[in-house]
């Protein structure tokens, strides 16, 4: 049996499809819009560039930058610096972890978010790297090894400068260094020396959980002989309260 439509049937067939005819360019074009749009916000090239130079001579060195995508190390590349520096082209969005590395120096860490309003607009980016040589008595460029008043528990804005320290100490096997404990001033002489010996004592035990063998941390307390910042700010107090990480060994 053969299905013959009506009149009123073709009628209203001829009607939906003129309809479709006339609206299908419309919602391509909406289509295309929304793509453009996705990709100017979130595919956007971000090209960031720099000089690595010798924190002491201040001249320009050779050295590598990883650039690893945040949280999760999830995109991960690199760059190798020369005489006129180091240049990538990172996608956006999202935040970076990036290292700056050579042999024979204590590698610099950054860590940008391409998303943030002041970056809103730029599509170019300098940062420039000073590494620091190994050498004997020197003090790594650690500042957030802090602590809480009248507390030996480590902050947490401590624990990522203490993996950075695990994962120097794990790239150069022959190195020894001293934990130097420095309280404020602001408690008595005795009570704060007790107190970072105890910091201290913190510190080597993290390194060691993390598999540092404890001949190569050796720790000392100075108590509060040693501020950073004599003015008697709260900030000033919070600087004071820290260890600092010495070479004493290559």
């Amino acid at each position: 049996m053969k299905w013959k439509l009506s009149e009123t049937d073709l009628e209203i067939l001829r009607s939906f499809t003129l309809d479709f005819c006339n609206r299908m360019p419309r919602f391509f074009l909406q289509i295309i819009v929304i793509i453009s749009l996705y990709s100017s916000a979130f595919g956007q090239n971000f090209r960031m560039s720099g000089k690595i130079r010798c924190y002491q001579t201040r001249k320009i060195i050779a050295a590598k930058v990883s650039f690893e995508k945040l949280p999760d190390a999830s995109l991960t590349f690199i760059s190798h610096s020369a005489e006129d520096g180091y240049s990538a082209t990172i996608a956006r969005p999202g935040a970076y972890f990036l290292k700056a590395s050579m042999a024979g120096y204590l590698p610099e860490y950054h860590e940008i978010n391409l998303d943030h309003d002041s970056l809103r607009g730029k599509e170019e980016l300098e940062y420039n790297f000073s590494l620091v040589p190994i050498e004997l008595e020197q003090i790594m460029p650690f500042r957030n090894i802090l602590f809480d008043p009248s507390s030996s528990s480590i902050a947490p804005i401590a624990l990522p400068e203490l993996l950075r320290l695990v994962e120097i100490l794990n790239e150069n096997p022959s190195l020894k260094i001293r934990l130097e404990g420095h309280t404020d001033n602001v408690a008595k002489s005795r009570k704060s020396l007790d107190l970072a010996k105890r910091r201290i004592k913190s510190v080597k035990q993290f390194l060691v959980s993390k598999g540092i063998s404890s001949s190569r941390v050796r720790i000392k307390a100075f108590g509060g002989g040693n501020p950073l910042f004599r003015h008697g700010t709260q900030e000033a107090h919070q600087a004071n309260r820290r260890v600092e990480v010495r070479i004493i060994s290559l």
